[in-house]
């Protein structure tokens, strides 16, 4: 009863806000849709998820996921904007519980965004559960948002929530990356507006005032967002910084995502060169692996990170499982594959995976690597620090050296998972009315070492969240706590 309620809530909270939008004319998710177009469009969603989607009834068991379905299907009555749709099957989205799991709009209306001035435009951020201002633009940084448009914060960040699926049910993670990406959720959530009527408390917190502030395009939202004040910065790949002095190392990983071979090769080549530096320093005695905001990419990258820091063997899953003998519905497939990739998948189904049930294949245990420790393996005490950014791969990474005893986990839980998670292709499919495009990975990965949780990302062994403190003094809270907290004592 309390799912169906909150579809209803949800389902009516849209109509309102979105029908209440002041920017319908320049407003691309304004779009009206026939109600003909939708119920084809939710029919091709529901059996592509149904006849490819590794983790459907891992949360949900298919009594509920049906009801759920059809609880929405029911909703499409009549003309709906582009807006109340994507937000209806998102809404579904967020119920599987899968982060690699996204609804994307048009190309053609995102590009629209980038001149329309319809966004939100202060970066902020959720720290000790407040919605602080995290730039310099209008106001100081630190100054708190009560509400905007006379809806409270809390309630806009757990409406938001929807956009940021996680693995598992995570709901805190979630509230902390839809302030991250808040600017543009809150356009699709509730609408665009030329201004923003926001409610207030200075950095002393003893004034609680009401503003008005202007809206802004995308293009503007972006620079401010990269020009945040306190944030993980993602721009530099990996580096290695050696302490000697303090007897410490920081190996910055922000991503294992890598556009070409020699980009993956000369990765390789890097963590090959750090980790033979560090064992010519045996007074360097703590490595702090820092994956903050890593949002994964490819998997070699955590189990080769990962066979420099184990003294043992380790096989790269416990288990992998996929409902495909071959891709579905490939006449909704994006524009993006031709008939050579879409061969080359079907080619890696069909030799990688085996039947073991009907609509059941395992991968071959011929093809499930074992690893081996590193000759320039690290001995020292290894620390890994993680926030809500940390997904796919690089969670893997973490829960790979919490759950071997390997080393501590410090910072806040992931948002990728600590037991499971899906895994290899990105499949990518293009509803044909809305257009909304629709990505998910094949495959549901079963981790080596998972954690027993299945609900949870990886959880630390030190839980460190950054605080008022640590943000008004620009300070990183995780590193300071591991130096002065673990290493001096």
């Amino acid at each position: 009863m309390r799912r169906l309620l909150s579809i209803a809530a949800f389902s009516y909270l849209s109509i309102i806000f979105l029908g209440c939008n002041s920017e319908k004319e320049t407003d691309p998710l304004q779009k009206k849709i026939g109600e003909k177009q939708l119920k084809e469009d939710f029919t091709v969603f529901r059996r592509i998820l149904d006849a490819a989607h590794p983790s459907l009834n891992v949360y949900l068991n298919e009594a509920q996921s049906e009801k759920i379905l059809d609880s929405l299907y029911g909703t499409l009555n009549g003309n709906l904007t582009l807006g109340e749709f994507y937000n209806k099957i998102f809404f579904f989205i967020n119920e599987i519980k899968d982060a690699h799991s996204f609804i994307s709009l048009p190309a053609d209306v995102i590009d629209t965004l980038y001149n329309r001035v319809l966004f939100f435009p202060l970066p902020v951020i959720l720290i000790d559960n407040k919605l602080l201002v995290n730039a310099d633009d209008d106001f100081p940084h630190g100054t708190e948002i009560i509400s905007v448009n006379n809806i409270p914060a809390e309630e806009i960040l757990k409406s938001l929530s929807v956009y940021n699926p996680v693995d598992g049910t995570q709901e805190h993670t979630q509230k902390v990356l839809a302030a991250t990406d808040f600017g543009f959720q809150f356009y699709a959530r509730y609408g665009g507006y030329k201004e923003f009527s926001v409610s207030l408390k200075d950095t002393v917190g003893n004034i609680n005032r009401l503003e008005i502030v202007k809206s802004v395009n995308l293009d503007e939202l972006y620079k401010r967002e990269a020009n945040r004040y306190y944030l993980d910065q993602t721009d530099v790949p990996y580096f290695l910084d050696i302490n000697e002095s303090s007897g410490y190392a920081i190996l910055r990983l922000s991503t294992f995502e890598f556009s070409s071979k020699n980009q993956r090769n000369a990765f390789k080549s890097f963590i090959s060169n750090s980790f033979e530096l560090l064992r010519k320093k045996p007074e360097c005695n703590n490595l702090l692996i820092d994956i903050r905001e890593n949002d994964g990419g490819y998997l070699y990258e955590s189990f080769l990170v990962f066979s420099y820091l184990t003294n043992k063997p380790f096989n790269e899953y416990k288990a992998v499982y996929t409902k495909l003998k071959k891709l579905p519905y490939v006449s909704y497939l994006s524009d993006s594959y031709g008939s050579a990739e879409i061969e080359e998948i079907n080619d890696n189904i069909k030799n990688e995976f085996v039947k073991i049930a009907p609509f059941k294949y395992a991968y071959a245990d011929s093809l499930n690597e074992e690893w081996l420790p590193s000759e320039n393996r690290y001995t020292g005490n290894v620390f890994v620090i993680t926030n809500a950014g940390v997904m796919s791969s690089a969670s893997y990474l973490a829960a790979l050296v919490k759950n071997s005893g390997t080393g501590k986990v410090v910072g806040t839980e992931t948002g990728g998972g600590g037991q499971s998670g899906n895994g290899f292709t990105n499949i990518e499919y293009k509803l044909p009315n809305s257009r909304i495009k629709l990505r998910f990975s094949y495959a549901r990965l079963h981790y080596t070492n998972g954690a027993a949780l299945k609900a949870s990302g990886v959880l630390p062994d030190f839980y460190v969240p950054d605080t008022d403190s640590s943000f008004f003094h620009n300070e990183d809270r995780q590193i300071i706590f591991i130096k002065d907290s673990i290493i001096r004592k």
